[in-house]
């Protein structure tokens, strides 16, 4: 559960139901007593997820109160489990932990969390799907779905959910799938579900019934064995689709996949990816969620959303260019629209907007610049594919300048003219 609001109320629900009060520990607290009842549970020999594993000795009463403790935490509240018990690869360099998130991950957490308040009060008569459209790289969204999915599935009961990007290697879905797998490796074995099926790119399925499997947006058999029949035949409330602006066959969503994605309120769908190209399905999709349309909630994260990363340190005496001005401009006239505030830039990413378009620009490659980086709307990442004849920078300096319209009329013939 995502919202302060409703893990509270399903906290009191249980603690009234078990008679007992639940305690929070901090990640300090959590790391020491992890440390103290990791050579409890030791796992044989084996590869990978499944393997058998022996208890040494019975848990103290102490301890026993412990990890009842955070089983019926965990499961209540994703934030509780995230910031202290999930790994992930940090930066492609080292195992480190999940939390502190990035701004980008904080961003859609919060905005999936008031989804899931709407669907639990009744306001929203569905669950929390929502289109992710990226106007950065690198800023963890495919993690952070992963860890949602880690949350229901390593924690719940008989959940069935589905991991899929545009293609099915280590570039792809095999990667969505690996970061899972990495979440799952490193929780305690006493809170880690027993794995009783785990095939290598493909499916894992646990001892209470949930499982997961992976699919790809590209591969012309989808999950049930034939061309673009991706989840047909199973109930999944749970999905992470990925690239989903370069699928191959994206209309096996509307025809195979949404028909299986139940109308509950516990029910999320995370479908993201950065834009590539004009009037391809994820663009008319998007349009349409942005009028109201379907069932997916449309989140634009903006370059800036990422104040730290995306921003560098000026040098003495540097005055921006009147395209990044017009630039900064924008953003502080429609960040409201996606932030629910106005943002100014800072210096520093001012400075790394400008620095980092003029080295695309240098290689006639700005076009892709704002699709995949530096995008102030989302109208803007959609870039046509294919050459102009007039220079994207061209194009985009009347974006940049275009003032908002002050008034909209029309003008017809004269059906009937006087004698």
């Amino acid at each position: 559960m995502l919202h302060p609001q409703v893990i509270s109320a399903h906290t009191a629900k249980i603690e009234s139901r078990l008679h007992l009060e639940l305690r929070e520990h901090s990640p300090a607290e959590v790391e020491s007593w992890c440390a103290r009842l990791q050579p409890v549970i030791v796992e044989m020999r084996g590869q990978g997820l499944k393997r058998a594993r022996k208890q040494t000795r019975a848990w103290t009463p102490e301890e026993r109160t412990f990890i009842r403790n955070e089983l019926l935490l965990c499961k209540l509240s994703y934030s509780y489990f995230a910031s202290r018990y999930l790994r992930i690869n940090r930066d492609g360099q080292t195992l480190g932990p999940l939390y502190p998130l990035l701004e980008s991950q904080s961003f859609l957490l919060s905005r999936m969390a008031d989804l899931e308040l709407q669907s639990f009060t009744g306001e929203r008569q569905d669950g929390v799907l929502v289109y992710a459209l990226k106007s950065a790289r690198q800023v963890g969204i495919s993690t952070f779905a992963e860890s949602l999915i880690c949350h229901r599935a390593a924690l719940q009961n008989h959940l069935q959910g589905l991991i899929a990007s545009h293609v099915e290697g280590e570039e792809g879905s095999a990667y969505l799938f690996g970061i899972l797998e990495r979440m799952l490796q490193y929780l305690p074995l006493w809170m880690r579900p027993q794995v009783v099926s785990h095939q290598k790119d493909q499916d894992i399925e646990f001892d209470g019934g949930s499982h997961v499997w992976v699919g790809s947006g590209k591969s012309m058999t989808g999950t049930a064995g034939q061309r673009g029949q991706i989840g047909r035949g199973r109930t999944l409330p749970l999905q992470h689709l990925s690239e989903l602006s370069t699928w191959e066959y994206p209309d096996q969503i509307d025809s195979a996949l949404l028909p299986a994605t139940p109308r509950t309120w516990r029910t999320f769908a995370v479908y993201e990816s950065t834009a590539k190209g004009r009037n391809n399905w994820w663009h008319k999709n998007w349009r349409l969620a942005r009028k109201g349309i379907g069932r997916f909630i449309p989140i634009f994260i903006p370059w800036y959303v990422e104040s730290g990363k995306y921003s560098l340190r000026p040098p003495e005496g540097w005055i921006a260019r009147s395209s990044t001005l017009a630039h900064a401009r924008k953003c502080e006239e429609t960040s409201h629209l996606w932030c629910g505030k106005t943002i100014s830039l800072t210096r520093g990413q001012l400075y790394w907007y400008e620095t980092t378009r003029e080295t695309y620009e240098a290689q006639d490659k700005l076009s892709i610049f704002l699709e995949e980086f530096g995008s102030a709307d989302d109208e803007e990442c959609f870039q046509f594919v294919g050459t102009s004849i007039f220079p994207t920078a061209v194009l985009q300096r009347i974006e940049d300048n275009m003032r908002p319209l002050a008034a909209v009329g029309e003008v017809g013939p004269r059906m009937e003219m006087s004698g």
